[in-house]
């Protein structure tokens, strides 16, 4: 009778054991070396019986602390933050993209194919970081040289209403105009290149485009219509809208 309860006992917890390591092959392969093996010689006397339920609560116990860790490395995989990017222009496969937080220009490209034979591939940063929620276009050869004398042209615009400024000047300091207001925010539709890249998240190529997408339009109407630039989303905004005006 005490046989039997061993026995019970011990097919009782290799039970528990097998349900609760489906995914750990590795100690499934100890089991069938070390136990079953065990079971074979048919439990000759009460000793080894005991000693077939210590083995058991062992193990048992192990599988349960390695499905436990298991499960903490899983919630901390999930933890990790995951951005969304369109990505359009002169790539292979335009569309959205997941991707790791902190991935970069290049990253984004690589995700979409690469670049396209007609891609300006040296007009971007590609080691510029992306934020969630942006549309990163890139331009075309012929549209980079546009982009490229825009900025030219707003710099050139620029440093002459500087010049006029300071002519007019009744003191003759020379101070020149900033798009800069009083409460130290950047008016987007006359800051400078400069300027514009002093903001977070703007670099060269987001300047440029800003300033040819006003060139265009004639201005921005709100601080949000700066969405529309390409290369510029929802994190980009967050990250300057309190910094601009129009």
């Amino acid at each position: 009778m005490q046989r039997n309860s061993s026995h019970f006992i011990l097919i009782s917890g290799i039970s528990e054991f097998f349900w609760r390591s489906s995914r750990l092959i590795s100690v499934k392969i100890l089991l069938t070396i070390f136990i079953i093996p065990l079971l074979a010689c048919g439990c000759s006397d009460r000793s080894q019986s005991d000693d077939l339920i210590a083995i058991s609560g062992d193990v048992s116990d192990i599988v349960s602390d390695s499905v436990s860790a298991d499960d903490s490395d899983a919630g901390s995989e999930g933890i990790s933050g995951s951005i969304y990017v369109y990505v359009c222009g002169e790539v292979k496969y335009p569309g959205v993209y997941e991707l790791s937080s902190g991935d970069r220009i290049i990253h984004a490209v690589e995700a979409a194919g690469g670049f396209t034979d007609d891609a300006a591939i040296s007009y971007l940063n590609q080691a510029e970081e992306l934020s969630d929620g942006e549309k990163l276009s890139i331009p075309s050869k012929k549209e980079a040289k546009i982009l490229e004398a825009a900025s030219a042209s707003g710099n050139d615009a620029s440093n002459n209403e500087d010049t006029a400024q300071a002519s007019s000047s009744p003191s003759g300091s020379g101070s020149s105009k900033s798009a800069g207001t009083d409460d130290g925010k950047i008016n987007i539709n006359t800051a400078s290149a400069s300027e514009l890249e002093a903001l977070s998240g703007i670099g060269t190529s987001r300047a440029e485009a800003i300033i040819k997408y006003r060139e265009e339009t004639g201005g921005f109407s709100s601080t949000e219509d700066i969405k529309n630039v390409s290369g510029i989303g929802d994190g980009i905004y967050a990250q300057i809208k309190d910094s601009i005006t129009v």
